[in-house]
């Protein structure tokens, strides 16, 4: 089991590099929900109604895949932690040998 760093000790950028391998579906539905933000901004500006529609669905649809991912993240790390540590591992049956009475 690795030790525990402290973020101080680990450093920004190792950390965050640390935390896209973990996880690597995070950062793209990030980077869609903030180009989906802007899309929003731009057509609002506009007084595009339809395009601010279509941009405001992306942009829940790009939140919902990021809070997925962050779910199924979670979820797939305590899967390997649990697989690990030997929990959901089937037991091997020892059978005690028969003793006979005479």
């Amino acid at each position: 089991m690795p030790t525990t760093i402290t973020p101080y000790e680990e450093g920004f950028w190792a950390r965050t590099k640390r935390k896209n391998a973990e996880n690597p579906f995070i950062a793209p539905a990030v980077v869609l929900t903030c180009y989906g933000l802007y899309r929003m901004s731009v057509t609002l500006f506009r007084h595009d109604r339809i395009g601010f529609q279509n941009s405001q669905r992306l942009r829940v649809g790009a939140q919902m895949a990021a809070f997925a991912a962050f779910v199924g993240g979670i979820w797939y790390q305590d899967l390997k932690k649990k697989g690990e540590m030997g929990v959901g591992k089937p037991v091997e049956k020892v059978e005690k040998p028969v003793e006979k009475k005479e």
